[in-house]
């Protein structure tokens, strides 16, 4: 009992909020419940190869640790922050950047454009070749890290399936997602400063409160051709 007591303790001291644990805990647990149930369905689709690994016991299994449950739900929890939390971050702090330096957003854009016309799209080739792109995005990175370090990356070359798109050996897929998206904003709108942009880095926690009376920290124009 006391092991419990203590395995109880850890859940709510985590460093997520209990209800988050209970979101990734439910989402998690329905996934699996869906997975069994429909199994030879999607086995026909060719979606589903695996049979189902009975690691679910039940909900006081789970909470108690008593499961390999919990390990798949910390797994769900880390897959979802570190897939999307660090390349938000560096797409936000890198358009941050652009806005109060238009002059380095111009030319990326400009890049972004060229690439457009030569590659008819963004493409993967395209997005691997801009030069300036990936300058302003390892900036952006040494000023905002969103981590210590970055250690995901390809173990193999992989061919997406219904595409000629191959991703190499090494690539960094969180990077180059990060900045297809950045390729995709500026080659739509033009980022720019508004009043409550601030122009310098300072340690001020109330600055960045995410509330609607504050005002927007910077305001995105779609291009047109009047503004190119």
């Amino acid at each position: 009992m006391k092991n419990e007591l203590q395995s109880h303790k850890m859940l709510l001291t985590s460093c997520w909020s209990l209800d988050i644990l209970l979101f990734f805990i439910t989402i998690t647990l329905l996934l699996y419940k869906y997975y069994t149930r429909n199994f030879n369905y999607w086995k026909k689709k060719g979606v589903y190869y695996l049979k189902p690994i009975p690691f679910f016991g039940n909900a006081y299994d789970l909470c108690t640790f008593k499961t390999m449950g919990d390990t798949v739900v910390a797994q769900a929890a880390q897959f979802f922050s570190a897939g999307f939390e660090t390349t938000s971050s560096v797409m936000a702090f890198t358009l941050y950047e652009l806005c109060i330096h238009p002059e380095i957003q111009q030319r990326l854009r400009e890049e972004i454009q060229n690439s457009i016309k030569d590659n008819n799209g963004l493409t993967y080739e395209g997005i691997s070749d801009m030069k300036y792109l990936d300058m302003c995005f390892m900036e952006s990175l040494r000023m905002f890290p969103p981590l210590p370090f970055l250690d995901r990356r390809c173990v193999a070359d992989y061919r997406i399936p219904g595409t000629d798109v191959i991703i190499d050996k090494g690539e960094r897929f969180g990077t180059l997602a990060a900045k297809l998206g950045l390729a995709h904003i500026l080659s739509q709108f033009i980022v720019e400063k508004t009043s409550y942009t601030p122009l310098t880095m300072e340690f001020e926690p109330k600055t960045f409160l995410l509330q609607s009376k504050t005002g927007l920290h910077m305001l995105f124009k779609e291009i047109t051709p009047t503004s190119i």
